[in-house]
């Protein structure tokens, strides 16, 4: 847009709708919107460092810890990281919020790991980092024999073989790459796809085959189950082995991060630790870096929740972040006015004021009361998540004034004494209960949003799944008053099938509901999230459900959860079965999880996480923050229904509620993408929010007020259809985007 179309009006929307300061935490490593590299440098460095070195490591991986208070800035110097690595083309997968049981958490890992490195299979499989690295991995091969020029495929083949022969793993696992290689290689020329790269990425990630696709890619089928051909406990961590050495191959080390594992409960810190440290002990060129809060490590080893040798190669390197100097706090600030006014330069009014204070809106008074001491004297060690929410409290007060007095009077009226005559909302008067409900609910929605822009860090996974519904469901059950009575009077308990059973249970969770009189018996619910990964195995599960109606003990009635993007995929038999479930009167029924209602489930969690680790926090009107615990957020979700929103848990729960966001005729998809492109041509960045109020503005007869959140639900729905595309870069905050075009929109927009 023409620097001279620029309005203050336009500068005004641009102040009420968008708070640079509303990302106080990083949510994923891609998602770094602002960085000053002085921050954290020592540490950044330190980190880069060790993946150079790991990268050399022949024979075991490499841990790095990074620990220090909440809000210190770990998940920002990890996000830092990733983009490096990233850039730097280290195979990187991030771990957030693992709720797989103690024993899926290996199968969680490599399931997340295939699917970051296979994103976008479907439109460009040569694309995919796995794709690459097993490319690498050849060209490699060949320049070891010396051969420069293309050659064809038996002579690759050979080439790769050799070298593979010195490695000593996992002869099936190396030819399974191979063949994955080789048929996305075919597509890239042109050719039909044969199968088989899917049929790959399936088995490498712990899925089952039935034998015919077994075969297809010259696995045993001697060693295949009832259920299928999948991998054991040892190919899963050979299949980790493999992808480390083939990093290697590109001078590179495969980065395996966990951020904020104080989520993880007691059996899982077992589990996870044992894990993490046989994949350290046989992974050449692993490094593994965990960041954690220094309180729930302390925790851990005083519990001894894990071995100390495992926490010794778990923490070989330990980075310890502290809080930062006023200059810094003062830089941090300024970058993000920076960038939030840089394209309103032009305009007379906003350039003179912040020519005259670099830190307008908020003003260099802000400044000294934020940044300095009684004395007059810089302070340090400073948090600087508490410096981000200051000035974001400090522009919302400044957005307030704007409205009252219009864009015109307060930009002229402004100065730097200005904010001294602000007046503060007074805490007394702040319900707090209403601060932390909105703050719970803000977060929530920001993480179920960040997993809608990235599904691949959130795979099918029935183990993960069930790890989540038994938490939630034992929370909802240890409730307290009223909620225990009013939102959960139906749910008696669950029963968890034993992990130690050799024969593999019908159900993963049988829920316990109270008979609806007094003298009556329990009834029950047998709950199967399906792994649908092959015919065969479904086939099996419904069988294994059949049989258990047919049973003497049998529940009253059973649940099939299937996640959407893995549908059953049944001939003949399994078919059969289906039938004869469905004709049991009200005793079958099919669930489908779909990713959103998954990634809400996923985002209760997540926040409790949050609370767990000390980083999730309510702003008082006065500036300071004031911790959220992990029981206020549980209590929240009570006092809201959250829980009994999810269709999947609230059956479970024995009562549903649905909030019906009311319907609008005026919900055009086509016409808000056409929306979305013109205004992105005319701004380098926006809000969802901001695209909301401007389509409400603009339409005749204006509509209701009531229907914004339908109108802004509507252009999410655009903004993550473009992220998808790559058309945009989308960043979740709160409860909205904030988007920022790619040379791809400009691209597609000039046609």
């Amino acid at each position: 847009m023409s620097p001279s179309a620029l309005t203050l009006e336009m500068f005004a929307e641009h102040v009420r709708y968008t708070n640079p300061f509303d990302e106080n935490r990083v949510t994923q490593t891609d998602s770094l919107t602002s960085d000053i590299p002085q921050i954290h440098a020592d540490a950044f460095d330190e980190l880069t460092s060790r993946a150079k070195k790991a990268a050399q490591s022949k024979e075991m991986g490499c841990g790095v810890v990074v620990t220090g208070s909440p809000g210190v800035g770990k998940s920002h110097l990890l996000a830092r990281f990733g983009d490096w690595a990233r850039k730097e083309k280290y195979p990187f997968v991030y771990l957030l919020n693992l709720q797989a049981g103690p024993n899926d958490i290996l199968r969680t890992i490599l399931r997340t790991s295939i699917s970051i490195l296979t994103k976008g299979m479907t439109k460009s499989p040569e694309q995919t980092r796995l794709y690459r690295l097993v490319s690498a991995t050849l060209n490699h091969a060949l320049a070891a024999q010396g051969i420069t020029q293309q050659v064809d495929f038996p002579t690759a083949h050979q080439a790769y073989n050799v070298i593979l022969n010195r490695l000593k793993g996992d002869a099936s696992i190396y030819n399974v790459l191979w063949l994955l290689f080789e048929d996305i290689l075919h597509q890239s020329r042109g050719h039909r796809p044969n199968g088989r790269a899917d049929l790959a990425k399936r088995w490498l990630s712990g899925g089952y085959l039935d034998p015919n696709e077994a075969r297809q890619l010259d696995l045993k089928v001697s060693a295949v189950s009832d259920d299928g051909c999948s991998l054991d406990v040892e190919q899963m961590k050979e299949v980790l082995r493999a992808l480390c050495q083939f990093a290697g191959f590109r001078n590179r080390s495969f980065i395996l991060c966990f951020d904020q594992v104080d989520t993880l409960t007691e059996e899982q810190v077992q589990s996870w630790s044992a894990t993490t440290h046989a994949l350290l002990d046989i992974c050449p060129r692993l490094l593994v870096v965990t960041s954690g809060v220094d309180d729930t490590f302390i925790q851990w080893t005083r519990q001894k929740l894990m071995s100390q040798s495992s926490w010794d190669r778990i923490q070989q390197f330990s980075i310890h972040l502290s809080g930062i100097d006023a200059d810094a706090a003062r830089l941090m600030i300024q970058d993000r006015l920076q960038q939030s006014f840089a394209r309103f330069d032009s305009l007379t009014e906003v350039c003179e004021q912040r020519q005259r204070d670099p830190l307008f809106p908020l003003g260099k008074a802000w400044a000294r009361e934020t940044l300095l001491d009684v004395s007059g004297e810089q302070k340090s060690d400073l948090r600087p998540r508490t410096i981000i929410n200051q000035a974001g409290l400090a522009w919302d007060q400044q957005s307030r004034e704007l409205q009252k007095h219009g864009v015109a009077d307060w930009v002229h009226a402004w100065s730097e004494h200005g904010r001294d005559s602000l007046k503060a909302l007074d805490v007394n008067d702040v319900d707090i209960i209403q601060l932390i409900d909105a703050k719970v609910s803000a977060k929530i929605e920001e993480h179920r949003q960040s997993r809608m822009l990235r599904p691949e860090e959130l795979p099918v996974d029935a183990g993960n799944v069930v790890g989540l519904l038994t938490t939630l469901l034992n929370i909802c059950g240890k409730a307290g008053s009223p909620f225990r009575a009013e939102q959960y009077g139906r749910f008696a308990g669950i029963v968890v099938s034993s992990a130690k059973s050799r024969k593999r249970p019908a159900f993963q969770l049988v829920v316990e509901h109270l008979p609806d009189a007094p003298q009556g018996k329990k009834r029950t619910i047998g709950v199967t999230v399906a792994d649908a990964s092959s015919g065969l195995v479904a086939t099996n599960m419904l069988k294994r459900i059949l049989a258990e109606f047919e049973g003497p003990n049998g529940p009253d009635r059973a649940i099939l959860i299937v996640d959407d993007r893995e549908p059953l995929q049944l001939a003949g038999a399994g078919q059969s079965c289906l039938e004869k479930l469905k004709s049991l009167p009200g005793r079958f029924s099919i669930e489908t999880l779909g990713f959103e209602q998954y990634a809400t489930l996923d985002a209760f969690e997540a926040v409790v996480g949050l609370a767990r680790s000390g980083d999730l926090e309510a702003l008082l009107p006065d500036g300071i923050s004031r911790p959220i615990h992990e029981t206020e957020v549980y209590e929240s979700n009570h006092r809201n229904q959250r829980y009994l929103e999810p269709s999947v848990l609230c059956q479970l729960l024995g009562k549903c509620t649905h909030t019906e966001i009311p319907k609008w005729a005026g919900v055009d998809l086509q016409r808000a993408l056409e929306a979305t492109y013109a205004q992105l041509a005319m701004n380098i960045g926006l809000t969802t929010l901001q695209l909301a109020s401007w389509w409400m503005e603009h339409q005749i007869p204006k509509p209701d007020v009531s229907h914004h959140a339908t109108v802004h639900n509507m252009f999410k729905e655009v903004v993550l259809k473009l992220h998808a595309e790559g058309k945009v870069f989308a960043t979740a905050l709160n409860d909205y985007y904030l988007v920022q075009p790619t040379s791809k929109l400009t691209e597609t927009a000039a046609k």
